[in-house]
């Protein structure tokens, strides 16, 4: 696609929403970075770019990080961070004898599944009614992602509150 035809394009999609536009390492604008083009960087760049360019979280980070430039690294690693495998042991997670407090949303990177089972392990699902609340505490905030967590405090700031008055913080 030539430059003028993606600018036609780009121009055409802004007129109602918010658009960027991509260029690959070497390519247009964009110059070449002395790494290897394989379409796996290709697209650890473009997943950084989608997910996280422009959130709360770059914002914060150019905001105090000594080098800002360095995001799309940061970005890297936390992708392949969350591609880790998190095997934490059941018995060491049920183990914690300290009041726990899990907050997800239900749109969220961590999947209820897993936020569920832990939830279980920390001593929570139980009948309440009958056995008393359990130390632990699970919070799903509805119509939220991961990042959309930071736009609820107004839900989930209440709650926390709440679980510390009751947990004696």
């Amino acid at each position: 696609m030539t430059a003028s035809l993606m600018n036609d394009y780009a121009a055409m999609l802004a007129a109602g929403r918010r658009v960027i536009t991509v260029e690959l390492q070497g390519h247009g604008h964009t110059r070449d970075i002395g790494r290897p083009l394989r379409y796996e960087l290709l697209a650890d760049d473009i997943a950084a770019l989608e997910q996280l360019s422009g959130s709360i979280y770059h914002q914060a980070y150019r905001d105090v990080a000594p080098d800002p430039e360095r995001w799309p690294g940061l970005v890297r690693k936390v992708l392949d961070l969350d591609a880790q495998p998190q095997d934490w042991p059941a018995a060491r997670v049920a183990a914690i004898a300290a009041p726990t407090m899990l907050v997800v949303a239900d749109s969220d990177i961590v999947r209820l599944e897993h936020a569920v089972e832990m939830f279980h392990l920390l001593g929570g699902g139980v009948a309440g009614d009958i056995h008393g609340l359990p130390a632990a505490r699970l919070a799903v905030v509805p119509g939220t992602t991961h990042t959309g967590l930071c736009d609820r405090a107004e839900w989930v700031v209440p709650m926390i509150a709440e679980f510390l008055d009751d947990a004696g913080g």
